[in-house]
């Protein structure tokens, strides 16, 4: 076996300080490092303006906001809420005139510039939504029961006086052209009456499935403060 080598061993005492070993800086890092020294201290540093950033600690999200960009946000939520409630008080207030405006106006607001050339109706018509309805339902009431086959009931008054004729050609009629649907056309007022023009759907005959449209109107009449159908004219 060959001899061991001895291992030299090196022992630094603690009592002395031990001597720093120089660096040898590259000239970029010291011309850097020189130029930081060589600036004169100035107090507190200005800290730059920060916005607001998200920091991650633990899995959790926390928003970091400097308080002039908060207070600027809060400016602005303001801004926008005032804005808001600007917006829907002139909202409400345009809504309200409409609703005064409908209020002061009869009861058909337009009427179309083409009339029929037959019966010089107007085309179509635009009703006011918050008129007197009572006049209509008085003739939709008296329409039902003759489409209902009650034309008999319906017009029993009318057989003393000089409707009683014309009560019984209305009957008839009715039995051989049954009503099946209807729209108002026109509101016609003369008072004390009420004219209302109706565009009707009719069966060609009884128990047939083809149908034909016509024009018919029903008259109402204010009698002590209910109104009555005084009048009914269909052409058939």
């Amino acid at each position: 076996m060959g001899t061991a080598k001895a291992v030299p061993f090196f022992f630094v005492s603690t009592d002395t300080p031990m001597q720093q070993i120089p660096r040898t800086l590259s000239p970029r890092v010291a011309r850097l490092r020189g130029a930081r020294n060589d600036k004169p201290y100035k107090g507190t540093p200005e800290l730059p303006a920060r916005t607001c950033t998200l920091a991650a600690s633990g899995g959790n999200l926390a928003v970091i906001c400097h308080p002039d960009k908060l207070s600027l946000r809060m400016g602005f939520t303001r801004t926008q809420i005032a804005i808001a409630v600007g917006a829907s008080a002139l909202l409400v207030f345009g809504f309200l005139g409409y609703i005064w405006w409908l209020s002061n106006q009869g009861p058909v607001l337009a009427r179309s510039e083409d009339h029929d050339p037959l019966t010089g109706l107007p085309v179509s018509i635009r009703m006011n939504p918050l008129r007197d309805r009572t006049i209509e339902h008085s003739a939709n009431l008296f329409l039902r029961q003759l489409r209902d086959g009650h034309c008999d009931e319906l017009l029993a008054g009318w057989e003393h006086d000089y409707r009683r004729k014309y009560a019984h050609f209305i009957c008839n009629s009715e039995a051989q052209h049954p009503l099946l649907s209807w729209e108002l056309a026109e509101w016609e007022s003369a008072a004390p009456l009420t004219i209302l023009h109706y565009r009707g759907k009719r069966l060609t005959g009884p128990g047939q499935s083809t149908t034909y449209r016509e024009l018919f109107t029903v008259t109402t009449e204010n009698k002590d403060g209910q109104w009555v159908v005084t009048k009914y004219d269909a052409m058939y």
